[in-house]
């Protein structure tokens, strides 16, 4: 459980305004004052993911991802913990051979996309571009570059728009 949702769900008669209330607070603190840093993630995820996402894993893939994660939002890794994200990767470990994402850049872009965007995003009609891009039969690599550019894409679109 997140740790800054025990407290709700410890009281027997909580209400949906105290779960709102902490919602909110949690995502304040993700996206710091104003949005600023959200703003700036997705600016500089737009920017570097793909160098970002490249990078040799070196170790132990866990500790690369929790780098990752960190690059791409310290906040959201301090709101949430490292047991939660340990168990975000080894679910995403378990989904990229399903997804045909064998390459560590299918593994650290599928990951770090269930991170940022929630982990049934394969499914997930709000992300309808994920399955899309997934439902292509092709190569790791190629399915995993297709992956990235519709993300960009997507993202792009997304910071011209707001």
């Amino acid at each position: 459980m997140v740790p800054i949702l025990e407290n709700v769900y410890a009281e027997p008669d909580y209400r949906a305004e105290r779960l709102a209330d902490t919602a909110i607070a949690w995502f304040s603190a993700v996206a710091g004052p104003q949005n600023r840093d959200l703003n700036r993630t997705l600016l500089q995820l737009h920017r570097d993911s793909a160098m970002l996402f490249r990078q040799p894993v070196r170790g132990a893939i866990h500790d690369h991802l929790l780098n990752v994660f960190r690059w791409i939002s310290a906040n959201k890794c301090d709101a949430v913990g490292a047991a939660p994200l340990r168990r975000l990767i080894d679910l995403g470990l378990e989904q990229v051979p399903a997804q045909g994402l064998d390459s560590d850049f299918g593994k650290v872009s599928y990951i770090s996309f269930l991170f940022m965007l929630g982990s049934g995003l394969a499914a997930d009609p709000v992300h309808g571009w994920v399955g899309r891009a997934l439902e292509i039969p092709d190569a790791g690599d190629a399915r995993a570059e297709r992956l990235h550019a519709m993300a960009m894409a997507t993202l792009g679109d997304f910071l011209a728009h707001r």
